[in-house]
């Protein structure tokens, strides 16, 4: 979907939660339509950390991130410049 007809502008280092998420960056924007968001443009040291548990955390970084929602949920992310990666699978988990 290209078409937006509302977007919120997060600026001056926002600190955004979307379930177990933390998403944070220098600007973020939120696109809606019709009341619905379906995407987020992070801009300029974009980050998103989720718990995994009381010691793990699973990060994702990256100089612009795009995200896209689908019922209201996170479904899809692209990284753009500079993408890093930390992810903590279950199973390097248990045997920790």
């Amino acid at each position: 979907m290209n078409e937006y007809d509302s977007l919120m502008k997060c600026i001056v280092n926002p600190i955004i939660w979307i379930d177990s998420n933390q998403i944070t960056g220098e600007e973020i924007v939120f696109k809606t339509f019709k009341g619905v968001v379906y995407s987020m443009d992070i801009e300029n040291n974009g980050m998103i950390i989720t718990k995994k548990d009381s010691i793990h955390y699973d990060q994702i970084k990256g100089q612009e991130l795009s995200g896209y929602f689908k019922q209201n949920k996170l479904n899809l992310l692209h990284i753009k410049e500079s993408g890093e990666v930390i992810y903590f699978s279950d199973d390097e988990i248990k045997k920790v």
